[in-house]
């Protein structure tokens, strides 16, 4: 058991074993069926979120596995800048439920290498912003394919 403390939601958890759903843990054994490998495979993972209720607005979360980083590419990102611990608050349930999907689904185990429960970082990532207020969802896809196939450049 690794008990963490997270100051952000001034609470403390078990960081391994945190509750999360079933069906969450077979996406990290790659049993979905077409939905992806086992995540021990990988070092990154590329997940959109929609956030900003009740209208919505989708951001896309890049999580470095290895660093245990999240990077919220936000496309009204720069220029809400009061918008940012919003993003960061609504990225908080990953940092909780990463470290136990990870454990939960082998990841340490088949990479050889000790759980580890600390949280994940997050960050910021500057990406290209939208002009309109509607089109986050196409900026979102094209920013996943763009990383997918390399041609992203996320510096």
């Amino acid at each position: 058991m690794i008990i963490e403390v997270d100051n952000e939601a001034e609470s403390s958890f078990d960081a391994l074993a945190s509750e999360c759903p079933q069906d969450w843990i077979e996406y990290g054994y790659g049993n979905r069926s077409g939905l992806g490998k086992p995540w021990w495979l990988y070092t990154q993972l590329l997940i959109p979120r929609c956030v900003g209720e009740p209208d919505g607005h989708w951001i896309l979360c890049k999580v470095d596995l290895l660093d245990r980083h999240i990077s919220i590419c936000d496309p009204t990102g720069a220029k809400k800048q009061n918008n940012q611990g919003e993003r960061f608050r609504q990225v908080m349930p990953l940092r909780r439920l990463l470290p136990s999907i990870l454990n939960k689904c082998g990841f340490f185990t088949k990479r050889s290498q000790k759980p580890r429960g600390s949280l994940f970082t997050v960050g910021r990532q500057m990406i290209p912003q939208q002009v309109d207020k509607c089109s986050c969802g196409v900026f979102i896809c094209k920013y996943a394919k763009m990383a997918i196939v390399k041609t992203a450049d996320w510096n």
